[in-house]
């Protein structure tokens, strides 16, 4: 939230580990309809 109040239009979020496909999975179902609802 903070960085985009400060303006910020794009972030980068990166899970070092193994199994980067878990982590895609899971981000696009978890946290990214979050974003969209949120900040469209």
């Amino acid at each position: 939230r903070p960085y985009v109040e400060l303006g910020f239009t794009h972030l980068v979020f990166h899970a070092p580990g193994p199994d980067q496909g878990r982590f895609l999975k899971l981000y696009g179902e978890r946290i990214l309809p979050r974003l969209r609802d949120r900040w469209g």
